[in-house]
């Protein structure tokens, strides 16, 4: 998945956009006391909708946020 940076000028946390299979994906870097990553997806054509802080996912590095958001889309798309 390509992401492009949309960060806002003096935002403290880092935005990235991209698509994965028909998904609007955003993912996170935020800057709390332990940073971590998160990513937030939905389908348009679907009602489907997740985000990884409501199963308490966070993420270390910008790439294992992406993996994980690339294997949850796949696993619904598969259901």
């Amino acid at each position: 998945m390509r992401l492009v940076n949309k960060t806002a000028c003096f935002d403290s946390q880092k935005t990235f956009k991209g698509k994965y299979k028909k998904c609007d994906v955003t993912v996170y870097y935020s800057r709390n006391e332990v940073p971590y990553w998160y990513y937030i997806f939905n389908k348009k054509d679907e009602d489907c909708r997740f985000n990884s802080l409501w199963e308490n996912m966070r993420y270390s590095t910008q790439d294992e946020c992406v993996a994980a958001c690339e294997a949850i889309i796949d696993e619904l798309i598969n259901q």
